[in-house]
Parts: structure tokens; C-alpha cells; sequence
């Protein structure tokens, strides 16, 4: 059981945890502990897939410092969770856990990995699954549309029916955009900008292409449920190739007129 000592702060199966924001640089209050860089509503979403997917098979896309790898290794017990990460260089507080839980022969991590290469991602799941479905997708990875969109066309066919595919921080660049537009001096700076430009389109845009398509596909998308920083996918029962699978081709008319495309 995982217990909560206070809201950045837990402990699971006697790891402990800290929970930031995005400020890596503070020093740990405990050196042994992992960081997590969720907050506590996350953590306990986590908590509520325990029963649903222990023992399940896993991927994780975004590695960072490692601790949100190892909670769900000790959460779930998963009979195989691959990792993926675009760094270079493994984590070594990740390394440190794995060789010190005795849970590294099932739980693979790949470092130097783009989410967004099809070619390489697709081999990885097929050497490690080989013809297995996914249970549980986690994409904490890039945050952008693009890279988002590139990986789960590959990897959402690989779920079973009734897997779940989870999209973190899909909200983000709103919230940002939210704070911004409170922060007087930082509106009247950008007003001031002759060179500023909007950011690019948001990783959201995946989001409204998933739900339109729930609309008329519910087949391919069962389930969808939406919150700040939460997005969690069903898969349906259709039989989908993941070569040629396209989130763009499971929505119609009306759905490409919402989104400016027809």
C-alpha cells in the first residue's frame, strides 16, 4: 500500500518518493528517495489502476530521473514494463532501484529513443512483446503534437481491447497560457514584442482528433476521460493494423469542419 506522508511526499513497498513540479535542482529530502515529477492527484490515478493492470504488460514513454518507472513497477508487478526515454544516458537513480528491488527482468528500459520514430519504436515493441498486446500505455514524454501523435498511432493498436492508453499533461501549455494572461507584466511584455509569435499548436489537438473520433468510431475508441493534466484512452474491439493506423482517418465531415480542415 502506498502511503502518503505528506502531499509531496510517499512511500511504496519502502521506496519513498518526492514529488516536484518541474524544478529538478532542489536538493532531496531524503538522498535514497526518487523523484516524481507528477503531483499527488496523478500519483493516486496511478494508485486506482492497481487492481486493473497488475501483472500486466507496460509501456512507458519518458524516462526523466526514473521514479515514475519505479512506481509503477511497484505498483503493478507487470509482467513486462518497457520504458523508452530520448536521453542519451540512463538514469542512475533508475539503475540504482532496479539493481536494488530485484525487479529488472521485467522492467527494460531504452535510452536514446525519439517517441516520434515510428521505425525504432515498432521495433522495440515487437522484440520485447513479439505478438503480446499492451495492457497500459503511459506517455509522459514530449508533450508535442507532433512527437505525440507519431507514437501513439504506432503504439495504440498494440493495445489489447479494453487497454488503456494514458496521455500526462495534455492540459499543460493551456494552464501555462492561463497564468500567463494573469501575470500583467508578462502580457504587457509580449503586447510589446513585434517578433512574438503564438506557440505552436498545442498537444490538445490530439486530444479533439481522440474524442471526435469516439464520436464516430467507438469501436476503435471506446472510452475516453478527460481531466487537467489527464487523458486516458480506451481501446475498442476493431481489429487495427498498427503499420497503417492513423488517428486522422477515425473521424468524418463534421469533425474536420470543427477542426478547420474541411
Amino acid at each position: 500500500m502506498l502511503r502518503w506522508i505528506d502531499d509531496h511526499r510517499c512511500v511504496l513497498g519502502g521506496t519513498s518518493f518526492e514529488l516536484r513540479d518541474y524544478d529538478d535542482t532542489e536538493d532531496k529530502k531524503d538522498p535514497s528517495s526518487l523523484v516524481l515529477r507528477k503531483p499527488r492527484y496523478m500519483v493516486e490515478r496511478y494508485v486506482a489502476l492497481q487492481e486493473r493492470f497488475a501483472k500486466a504488460n507496460v509501456l512507458e514513454l519518458g524516462i526523466h530521473r526514473g521514479g515514475s518507472t519505479a512506481l509503477l513497477a511497484l505498483l503493478l508487478r507487470p509482467k513486462k514494463l518497457v520504458a523508452v526515454d530520448i536521453a542519451p544516458a540512463p538514469s542512475t537513480e533508475l539503475t540504482e532501484f532496479l539493481v536494488g528491488s530485484k525487479l529488472g527482468d521485467s522492467i527494460h528500459p531504452f535510452y536514446g529513443v525519439d517517441q516520434a520514430d515510428r521505425t525504432r519504436l515498432g521495433e522495440i515493441l515487437s522484440a520485447e512483446f513479439g505478438e503480446e498486446p499492451l495492457d497500459l500505455v503511459i506517455d509522459d514524454a514530449s508533450h508535442l503534437l507532433w512527437e505525440t501523435t507519431e507514437s501513439f498511432n504506432v503504439v495504440f493498436p498494440r493495445l489489447r481491447p479494453g487497454g488503456l492508453f494514458v496521455l500526462e499533461d495534455w492540459s499543460a501549455e493551456h494552464s501555462l497560457e492561463q497564468a500567463i494572461a494573469r501575470d500583467e507584466e508578462v502580457v504587457a511584455r509580449i503586447a510589446a514584442d513585434t517578433e512574438w509569435r503564438p506557440p505552436p499548436i498545442p498537444m490538445s489537438r490530439l486530444l479533439l482528433e481522440i474524442v471526435l473520433g469516439a464520436g464516430s468510431a467507438p469501436e476503435v475508441f471506446a472510452r475516453v476521460e478527460l481531466m487537467q493534466g489527464w487523458a486516458a484512452v480506451e481501446r475498442g474491439k476493431a481489429v487495427l493494423d498498427p503499420i497503417s493506423f492513423d488517428v486522422a482517418c477515425w473521424y468524418g465531415y463534421l469533425a474536420r469542419r470543427l477542426l478547420g480542415e474541411a
